[in-house]
């Protein structure tokens, strides 16, 4: 898959917390190949954990944060509220790491000129973004892995580090997706 394949391989260890060897790695020339490898690796179950996925979770944290951090009502923080709008321009760095710090992440994206970066300017696209990049931060120590949440993962990661937004789960890397 070249460089770009390498660079999400990486994302998944880092997301999962897992370590993918060079030789699995070369085998992974779908999506579903790599989200049953992952799973796999996870002695995932099938019984759900409590509380939904792992976006729903981040959405809900954030949400409270808004709540506490800055008396924003509960109904105003919506998947499609901007950030922009929840953050004032005047002290907007200082919010966003009260922000961070009420959430309870331990990386948080970094604002770009004072703007939530591409793909954040929303409470749902930031919660997408904080639940891909740090899902231990969402879940129960002790709580299995699902399948949908594992190939959710896969999916939202190929996205962010690809830039692809449609395709299946049998496409090829390489061939259909032209991954090189």
């Amino acid at each position: 898959m070249g460089l770009d394949g390498v660079e999400l391989v990486m994302a998944w260890e880092e997301s999962f917390g897992i370590t993918i060897t060079d030789a699995e790695a070369a085998n992974l020339r779908t999506p579903r190949l790599a989200t049953d490898l992952i799973y796999r690796k996870l002695a995932a179950g099938d019984t759900p954990g409590p509380g939904g996925c792992l976006t729903q979770r981040a959405f809900y944290r954030l949400r409270s944060a808004f709540g506490g951090a800055f008396a924003v009502p509960r109904a105003r923080v919506r998947p499609s509220t901007l950030l922009d709008s929840l953050l004032p321009a005047g002290r907007r760095r200082e919010h966003w790491q009260a922000l961070q710090t009420r959430v309870g992440v331990t990386r948080f994206p970094k604002l770009f000129f004072g703007r939530p970066p591409f793909g954040c300017n929303t409470v749902g696209g930031l919660a997408a973004r904080l639940a891909a990049r740090q899902p231990g931060c969402f879940r129960q120590p002790s709580e299995p892995w699902t399948r949908a949440q594992v190939r959710s993962l896969v999916r939202r990661l190929i996205v962010e580090q690809l830039g692809i937004k449609t395709f299946s789960d049998d496409d090829d890397f390489v061939r259909d997706l032209r991954v090189g």
